[in-house]
């Protein structure tokens, strides 16, 4: 059902929704769901769907372009206060380049953070 005042949320229900349909998942799998499993699904489908986005608003011959999805994971902590780290993070999921219509796949995890904007250039330089 639409919620009015969170359809954000609402609209992810019915997706994943769709998805497990899609995936042939039965009840009892349904029902032992926990949150690993519900987070991987959504980001399964998020991906699906940012994928379908892009497939309908870039022209793969007139434009490069990089994706990078992950997972936000968050911190529990109630006070943020004190000395302790705040943990808030993403964990990258998938990470790839399309360049001249041509699809690459990297592990963007590996490239060192200093490192990082000189490697994206040279993903979509050359």
């Amino acid at each position: 059902m639409h919620d009015f005042d969170e359809p954000e949320l609402s609209i992810l229900k019915q997706r994943l929704a769709r998805r497990i349909v899609k995936e042939e998942w039965d009840a009892q799998r349904v029902e032992d769901m926990d949150l690993v499993q519900i987070t991987a699904l959504a980001n399964r489908t998020i991906t699906a769907d940012l994928e379908y986005l892009i497939s309908k608003a870039v022209d793969p011959a007139k434009a490069d372009y990089i994706v990078v999805t992950g997972v936000e994971i968050h911190n529990w902590g109630t006070d943020f206060d004190n000395d302790s780290p705040n943990l808030e993070f993403v964990a990258v999921t998938d990470s790839y380049a399309v360049i001249d219509g041509q699809r690459t796949d990297f592990d963007i995890e590996a490239v060192p953070v200093c490192g990082l904007f000189g490697f994206l250039v040279h993903v979509v330089v050359g």
